[in-house]
């Protein structure tokens, strides 16, 4: 009975998160993630329902955290239902019509209902947090562990009480290890400490061995191993060194220039944590000049950050750090895909999380070359903290840096102003609470003082926080950034409106508006934005209508969703043959159709057998399956294009 009942909970959070992110009646900002927790959390309890079931006849206090189970399962059952019924009232509404008054008095009743609605969802993830910490609890009085929590540079005490109070009970011989290069985190522990030895200069060159070797013949392998072990002892023992190292040395085929690695000045420089940063500064300095940029812009990221290679190239194009041939037919980006990879390949990332078909959708970079890229860009890359909730304001014109992350933490909001910006070249926003917020009078300062600006981002934190609370219009003042490339506005809540400004921005190549659910309408002019080559407005629901000028972009490239009209009546929206001149769009696109009869000659137009980049396209929102199958086919679309319906 709990099993199935978990299960079905489990079923209905998937649809609550797949419908909270359609419908236009989305729940207070932070209930998504809210949602998610809850999702996570059955999902963990699932494993163990089945066998608590069996043993809740022999234990008494099994069956009791089953009956709370149950009636947990049973309350978020009722919430779900509740939040449906009022999307359902909603549409029936507004099928009907209500007049003026009586919608203004709905739309009240809707707010309060979607507060009481998100606290109820708050108050189940709190009970069955405590639900899981139970069983978490149970199953580890009743086991011998070994825990290893590695890398840790937490050392603040109250962070560590929760878990100490979880892990306390356990057999005899559970045990807790701990790796840091903190000694302050050593102390928190309150526990026995072991100084880790260096690596011997054996081990060290085994690991330069295995990467430096790798395809190498054997003759060549024994002429070079002279060196090779000479090169190894400059580790000093740090294991990253000989990663490093070793991925250099396997591009080097001669011994003359294995020697060359050996006897390099390098060696002889005094830098700061001298003995990881000589083999870190041989191995970038061994890197094409071209490439070089691109490393050390990753310093403006955060320590532990998830890079996405396909946000990171771009920011690298709009900063012009891609070597781009424009009478080649290979395109910036791919060049920049090759630049990451040989990157990857020289170990500069790592911790690589891959799709099936083994593209990289996201790594990391080890903390010592974070750290190495940062002593590197000291006086161009900047990192400032804001803590205050008050009206604060910067004053930076006594540095010289031309990247900037701010970044918030607590309950703090955007600086007021901030002086000192005005030859910034990238400007990134890191919200670390959800109650972070950014107000427009610190907006329209911003825009009025970094005019220089390439690549802007106002929410990097989006992987723990889901939205960033912003006002509902961009100030007039963006149009002032005229070298802005790259712009990322996504999950910026409370957003509903972009000024036709922007559209002065003739150099954006990217413009990210994802998730952005409160977004009512696009910029009319957005036609003359002639070298946008992204347009992300995917889970933008409240927008009615895309405007004409899409039709005109005709650098686009990645165009995620669309309303497109199919009757060919309205001068002003987009429809379907204003595809017509966009073949240089790519991956898969969204397309909500909308208008009252198909017309034919408007799917013509569209001219699909020219979109030969294109992998697929999604038609949605329309209910005559055999009018739109004759019009697709009516398009011509090329074999190889996927056509999908939602």
């Amino acid at each position: 009975m709990a099993e199935a009942l978990v299960s079905a909970v489990i079923e209905q959070l998937l649809n609550v998160i797949t419908d909270n992110a359609k419908q236009e009646w989305r729940l207070v900002t932070g209930v998504d993630k809210q949602i998610q927790n809850l999702q996570s959390n059955f999902q963990a309890i699932q494993c163990v329902v089945e066998d608590a079931e069996e043993k809740q006849i022999v234990d008494k206090g099994v069956k009791l955290w089953l009956a709370r189970l149950k009636a947990v399962a049973y309350d978020m059952e009722d919430v779900v239902d509740e939040w449906k019924t009022a999307i359902l009232k909603l549409e029936i509404d507004r099928a009907e019509k209500v007049c003026s008054f009586l919608s203004c008095f709905a739309w009240c009743r809707q707010i309060v209902r979607r507060h009481d609605i998100a606290a109820k969802i708050k108050g189940i993830n709190e009970e069955l947090d405590v639900i899981a910490q139970e069983k978490d609890s149970e199953k580890i009085n009743s086991a011998k562990f070994l825990l290893v929590l590695d890398d840790v540079w937490t050392d603040r005490y109250e962070d560590w009480v929760p878990l100490k109070a979880t892990f306390k009970t356990g057999l005899p011989g559970s045990k807790i290890l701990v790796t840091t290069r903190k000694r302050s985190v050593a102390r928190v522990m309150e526990s026995s400490v072991f100084d880790l030895e260096q690596l011997s200069d054996e081990v060290c060159w085994l690991i330069v061995k295995q990467l430096a070797f790798r395809g190498k013949d054997n003759y060549l392998c024994e002429n070079l191993e002279d060196s090779g072990r000479e090169i190894a002892k400059k580790c000093n023992g740090l294991p990253l060194a000989a990663k490093t190292l070793g991925s250099l040395l396997w591009e080097k085929e001669t011994k003359n220039e294995w020697q060359n690695i050996l006897n390099s000045k390098i060696w002889e420089l005094n830098v700061a944590k001298e003995y990881i940063f000589k083999p870190l500064l041989l191995s970038y300095y061994d890197l094409p000049s071209t490439i070089r940029p691109c490393l050390l812009y990753c310093s403006i990221f955060p320590k532990d950050f998830n890079f996405e290679p396909t946000k990171l190239i771009r920011h690298w194009i709009a900063h012009g750090y891609v070597s781009y041939n424009k009478n080649s037919r290979i395109e910036e980006e791919t060049v920049g895909e090759e630049y990451f990879k040989y990157l990857a390949s020289r170990s500069f990332f790592q911790d690589f999380k891959k799709d099936r078909h083994g593209n990289i959708l996201e790594c990391k970079m080890h903390d010592m070359v974070h750290d190495f890229v940062q002593y590197l860009t000291n006086e161009e890359v900047l990192e400032v903290e804001v803590s205050s909730s008050e009206d604060v304001e910067l004053n930076l014109s006594s540095k010289k840096a031309h990247h900037l992350r701010v970044t918030m933490t607590r309950s703090s909001q955007f600086p007021v102003s901030i002086n000192g910006i005005e030859k910034l070249r990238s400007f990134i926003f890191m919200g670390m609470r959800e109650d972070n917020k950014i107000t427009w009078r610190a907006w329209q300062a911003l825009f009025q003082r970094s005019k220089c600006l390439r690549v802007l981002v106002f929410h990097l934190n989006y992987q723990q926080y889901p939205f960033i609370l912003v006002p509902e219009v961009l100030p007039n003042e963006v149009e002032k950034l005229i070298h802005l490339r790259c712009l990322d506005l996504s999950r910026s809540g409370n957003l509903k409106k972009l000024p036709e400004e922007i559209c002065e921005l003739y150099n954006l190549q990217y413009l990210n508006l994802s998730y952005c659910g409160d977004l009512e309408k696009l910029p009319e002019g957005i036609g003359k934005l002639i070298n946008l080559r992204s347009l992300d407005t995917w889970l933008c629901y409240g927008l009615q209508y895309y405007p004409k000028g899409i039709g005109k972009l005709t650098s686009l490239k990645e165009l995620t969703r669309v309303i497109a009209r199919v009757d060919g009546n309205n001068t002003n929206e987009f429809g379907v043959g204003d595809l017509e001149n966009l073949n240089l769009l790519r991956g898969s696109v969204d397309i909500r159709l909308s208008g009252n009869v198909i017309n034919v000659e408007e799917f013509k137009r569209a001219k699909l057998h020219n979109k030969i980049h294109l992998q697929r396209i999604n038609f949605g929102n329309w209910r005559h399956e055999a009018d739109l199958d004759a019009a697709i086919k009516a398009s011509n679309p090329l074999p190889n294009l996927k056509i999908g319906f939602f």
